[in-house]
């Protein structure tokens, strides 16, 4: 049985990356059009400070009432979550049920809450992920019939336009390209050992494979919002204990010359990385539940790091996501760490002043919720409900403000 989990989508994780393209003439609108300064939502330091000039265009909106809300009834085996909004503002919300066929499925729902058509993934597929594109969504999983590794297009009625395998290979980490599609670290089936890394564009199609053969253990990989990918590596073997290695590969598929990373990382070396506005990457660590993740490097586009600015390192246990269509970083806030139920979002220039917080509304029902930030800025609640002691009912929630923080 999957555990139940609706945690807060990273901006790699989820392809929730800054959109590379604008969105298509007619497509969706937003009830909640992009922000002026006029009626912005209050400041972080309570409203008595006047925000940035730099803030200019990027104060949130006052938050009003969402624009959708979808109430699914089902089983506590039933493990829903939100995989983020495309660049139109399609909705993706997936099932995961390990006891019942099908094991995963992804459903697409309109700006206003209408389901539009749902994917089905084969009856042995395990390890699902899912990548927000321009236009629709790109799905990744390991076919256990097969043993290896599938890949599914998904439309914005949540149709599969294209599909791709890859035989004898599993996928370890997986990150969405901004630019469209997703660039896969893939390994062995049966082992633990790199084989390639190989990217596929938003419509599958190959766009470079680059053989990778290695037992180094791969810690994290990522793709800025150029499309450039790093890839951070165990770099024992060669730096000594605590280092870590990086790899930059550029769009077309064209490796760099590997380079000292990072130093004196901590056991184990639970890595993340975050696109940074203009490119390049922040890296974080995770060392687990006991305490708060850090952030411990930054990199410039094909650079090899330097210290994390300030303004982040102030921030430990946060999530950084980029929004404003690639002009803002946002810092969700589920509410997990105080005794309130409020949820919200700060929002941060690129020098890393604030402008601002959008409050979310909170009742007994959305009592610290798991917020997801989609492609197009829509912001994503998610909550669960049991039903009577003894049941194994239960009914996920899901509301959304479509286009926030556009």
């Amino acid at each position: 049985m999957r555990a139940w989990s609706l945690s807060i989508a990273l901006a790699v994780a989820m392809g929730c990356a800054a959109r590379s393209t604008p969105p298509d003439p007619g497509s969706e609108g937003a009830s909640n059009p992009p922000a002026s300064d006029a009626g912005a939502a209050q400041a972080t330091d309570g409203g008595s400070t006047p925000a940035p000039a730099e803030c200019a265009g990027l104060l949130p909106a006052a938050v009003a009432e969402p624009t959708a809300a979808v109430s699914l009834d089902g089983t506590s085996w039933d493990n829903w979550g939100s995989s983020g909004t495309d660049g139109s503002g399609a909705v993706a919300l997936s099932k995961t049920n390990d006891n019942f066929e099908p094991p995963f499925v992804l459903h697409v729902f309109d700006a206003t809450g209408g389901e539009r058509g749902a994917y089905q993934a084969v009856n042995t597929s395990l390890a699902e992920r899912v990548f927000a594109q321009r236009l629709g969504f790109v799905v990744t999983g390991f076919d256990a019939r097969t043993l290896g590794t599938y890949l599914a297009a998904i439309d914005q009625r949540g149709s599969a336009v294209a599909t791709a395998a890859i035989t004898g290979e599993y996928a370890g980490a997986v990150a969405g390209d901004p630019l469209g599609g997703v660039v896969l670290v893939l390994k062995r089936t049966g082992s633990d050992a790199m084989t390639a890394i190989a990217a596929y564009d938003e419509r599958l199609q190959l766009r470079f494979r680059i053989p990778f053969a290695s037992t180094r253990q791969p810690l994290a990989l990522g793709v800025d919002s150029h499309g450039s990918s790093l890839l951070l590596l165990d770099g024992t073997s060669t730096y000594g204990p605590g280092s870590v290695a990086g790899i930059w590969i550029d769009h077309s598929g064209n490796a760099r010359a590997e380079f000292r990373a990072i130093d004196d990382v901590a056991t184990p070396p639970a890595l993340f990385l975050i696109p940074r506005i203009g490119g390049g990457f922040f890296a974080g660590r995770n060392p687990g539940p006991a305490a708060s993740a850090s952030w411990v490097r930054q990199f410039d586009a094909f650079g090899a790091g330097s210290a994390p600015p300030d303004w982040l390192t102030a921030r430990p246990g946060s999530t950084l996501l980029i929004a404003r269509s690639g002009r803002a970083y946002a810092v969700p806030h589920s509410g997990l760490g105080d005794s309130s139920c409020q949820a919200d979002i700060e929002v941060l220039a690129p020098s890393g002043a604030s402008c601002g917080t959008a409050v979310l509304p909170t009742d007994a029902s959305w009592c610290r919720p798991a917020l997801v930030l989609g492609r197009d800025g829509t912001v994503v609640e998610g909550t669960a409900v049991d039903g009577p002691a003894g049941s194994s009912r239960r009914t996920s929630m899901f509301r959304w403000w479509t286009g926030l923080l556009k």
